[in-house]
């Protein structure tokens, strides 16, 4: 049964009507209440409005409501439920807008430090006369360690191994083509198209000098300033998709607080999650219980424990969990489902009183899924419905099935219902 929060909040037979709300973010929720809402969803909506609406948020109450699913109806609830489980977001909704404002502050000083802009530096000596003559001291072209140039160069090569990545984010939706002002979108949706096969570097110089920023250039300067922060892993492969998947989900408001503060919320809630899976993208913890290898095995061992068959039969294949299961561990699935379906599989990740626990049930209902196609066939059979799950199924009918693995687990006692 749903947990009913206590609010300050008076529901009526159109929705809501008295409000106290504890800040503008939650005004503009409940303002911008769609009028039509089927009543299970308008149910819902209520419980995570009467859960936010409190002077200290109850954490547990709003995981609980959130694993089961975030409406979508709302703009920006899902946002702001996930600003809040990544813990960027304080649970007393008073500070939310100071600490907004304050964490874009912080961000805009890492831009202002980490994203070089070199210029020629020079430097004047006096001769024997009265004239200065001026040398250059800082060269594009030096190597000295002090170089601000120098730097620069190590730097683009971060910035076009992000390019490269980023130009093949999620190209089934139009999001990152487009302008960061929609009415660039609208006039010169050509020139966008452009700037999103072309390298900048292969930019015609029309092309260059006219440059339209889109949210392409947002996720890389994002990924960027986290790899210049974090030397010691920088940038991988696959954070691009993680990144995309916050980035979605954010950009889904009409709040004009949260519009203005995007790029900061979306470095910081990014900058969160990393945190917690930074071991999955760390070699030297490859074989460590910790690091990927570790995760792996963890879910093949369940395999065996839950379907003995199944797991006999890729083991008399030869199949290595690596094949199949890296990607899914490693980027929290991000790449196997539409970005709309990802979004509710991680309202149940971020949720997870276990953090990410959930995520080796969900692997293992995936298996069981698709398991009739793997017995089938062969090595190659079975390899092409690992590596191909289909992407064009209900995510709750794996989340469902996930749901049953733990549904006798005293952790998940309150989590996991009949259904999702």
């Amino acid at each position: 049964m749903e947990p009913v929060p206590q609010p300050d909040l008076v529901k009526n037979s159109s929705g809501i009507e008295d409000i106290k709300c504890k800040n503008e973010i939650i005004a503009h929720l409940i303002e911008k209440l769609p009028e039509k809402i089927p009543k299970k969803s308008k149910d819902r909506i209520l419980y995570f409005l009467k859960a936010l609406n409190r002077d200290t948020i109850d954490m547990t109450t709003l995981k609980v409501l959130a694993f089961r699913g975030i409406p979508e109806e709302v703009k920006s609830l899902r946002g702001i439920v996930w600003r809040l489980l990544l813990n960027y977001l304080p649970n007393k909704a008073t500070k939310w807008i100071e600490t907004i404002n304050e964490n874009k502050k912080q961000y805009e000083s890492f831009r202002e430090e980490l994203i070089i802009k070199p210029q020629l530096s020079m430097e004047g000596e006096k001769s024997n006369g009265p004239e200065v003559t001026e040398h250059v001291v800082d060269h594009p072209l030096s190597v000295s360690q002090d170089s601000v140039w120098a730097q620069f160069h190590k730097d683009r090569e971060i910035w076009e191994e992000i390019e490269k990545d980023v130009k093949r984010t999620r190209n089934e939706i139009a999001l990152f083509v487009r302008a960061i002002k929609d009415e660039d979108s609208a006039k010169h949706w050509e020139r966008l198209m452009r700037q999103a096969e072309l390298k900048k570097s292969e930019l015609n110089a029309e092309d260059k000098e006219n440059y339209i920023e889109t949210h392409a250039d947002v996720l890389s300067r994002i990924l960027f300033i986290h790899a210049k922060l974090n030397p010691g892993i920088k940038y991988v492969q696959g954070m691009n998709e993680i990144l995309a998947v916050l980035y979605f989900v954010f950009f889904d408001t009409d709040d004009p607080i949260l519009t203005e503060t995007l790029e900061s919320d979306l470095f910081f809630c990014f900058q969160s999650i990393m945190g917690e899976i930074r071991d999955r993208f760390c070699r030297t913890l490859d074989s460590e219980d910790q690091g990927i290898k570790g995760r792996i095995q963890y879910l093949a061992d369940l395999l065996k424990e839950h379907d003995r068959e199944l797991f006999n039969h890729l083991e008399y294949y030869k199949i290595n969990p690596q094949f199949y299961a890296l990607k899914w561990i490693m980027l929290l699935l991000c790449q196997d489902f539409p970005i709309y379906e990802t979004a509710r599989i991680w309202d149940t990740l971020l949720s997870d009183p276990e953090r990410y626990e959930f995520l080796n049930y969900v692997c293992l209902a995936m298996l069981q899924y698709i398991k009739e196609d793997i017995m089938e066939g062969d090595f190659t059979d079975a390899m092409q419905a690992l590596q191909r799950f289909p992407n064009d199924i209900d995510v709750r009918i794996i989340l469902n099935k996930a749901n049953a693995f733990v549904k006798e687990d005293p952790i998940y006692q309150n989590y996991v219902g009949d259904h999702f």
